[in-house]
């Protein structure tokens, strides 16, 4: 056998194997992630977020927990000191858990809505195998919206959610009834898959995503029993008529902002609202400038109310 041919072979092979291990490790990554502990969430909040949870953590909440496709969820109910039937429900993101959900809690509890945090399967104290990027997970925040509906008296509710739990948020938006007012999604991606090709080919060394996130996507079927492919809440956004106010970060290198501006094209609602918040990264743009994030949401829920909700 001529040289060349052996060295071509040897490069195949190894392409192979390196293909093989890093689409096991990014199957292992998004499917199975590490769970910080409550003290580590904490933390984050502190140091990086820069936010004090202290005057959110001394409202008086109810806990509760459903059973939703063979995971318990495990959440609270925050009632607001004014009595309302207006309901925020929050979700948060990959990784973090309800502790991360405190800073925009607070924001809806200070705008007369009772508010309700849960843990997303997999993470902080509820159970589940493991995460599905919002295609389970979709399915928990409808039993989450129905127990709402047991606990209010025709609540109007509001959806807010932050990197996954803003595409659990967006999925879940045309299964969802006239209870929902609104939503607020937090760099959310727009299709999954698209999101595992651009991370791939971000963090290995190749120019192609091909093969790694198609076997990891694989992986994931064949394992969990869900295809990544199904997780688009870009489709979702076309299918719902609800607003939508996009957030997102304009130096986010993790979900990139082109992402919420293809939703936002896509969004039915004339009083759908984008906003890039300037140099913030991924998740952080509460953290860029609290002020501005809390007049958008302050601003959007005005615009709500004062149209009854009308696109």
């Amino acid at each position: 056998m001529q040289w060349y041919w052996i060295v071509i072979i040897s490069v195949l092979g190894l392409w192979v194997v390196y293909s093989f291990v890093t689409s096991i490790t990014m199957f292992h990554y998004s499917t199975r992630p590490k769970k910080f502990t409550d003290e580590e969430c904490i933390k984050r909040e502190k140091e990086l977020i820069k936010y004090d949870s202290t005057n959110y953590d001394n409202f008086p909440r109810e806990p509760f927990e459903l059973d939703s496709d063979n995971a318990k969820i495990k959440g609270y109910i925050i009632h607001n000191e004014r009595k309302t039937d207006k309901v925020a429900i929050i979700v948060h993101g990959f990784t973090a858990s309800v502790i991360s959900c405190a800073k925009y809690g607070e924001i809806f509890y200070d705008l007369g809505y009772n508010v309700v945090t849960f843990d997303q399967r997999y993470f902080g104290q509820s159970t589940g195998e493991c995460c599905t990027m919002g295609y389970s997970e979709s399915k928990d925040l409808l039993k989450v919206i129905d127990f709402v509906k047991t606990k209010f008296t025709e609540p109007k509710i509001v959806l807010h959610g932050e990197s996954m739990g803003a595409a659990t948020v967006l999925l879940t938006l045309p299964k969802t009834d006239d209870s929902i007012l609104y939503a607020v999604a937090d760099c959310s991606f727009s299709r999954c898959v698209k999101l595992y090709r651009y991370l791939t080919k971000k963090s290995t060394l190749f120019l192609s995503s091909f093969p790694i996130t198609d076997l990891a996507c694989l992986w994931n079927r064949l394992r969990y029993g869900f295809w990544s492919q199904k997780v688009n809440p870009i489709e979702a956004v076309q299918n719902t008529n609800k607003p939508i106010l996009f957030i997102h970060g304009k130096a986010d290198d993790f979900i990139p902002c082109y992402m919420s501006e293809q939703m936002y094209e896509k969004a039915l609602s004339s009083i759908s609202q984008l906003y890039l918040a300037p140099d913030a990264k991924h998740a952080m743009s509460f953290t860029a400038d609290q002020i501005k994030y809390k007049e958008l949401i302050k601003n959007f829920d005005k615009k709500i109310n004062t149209n009854g909700g009308t696109l």
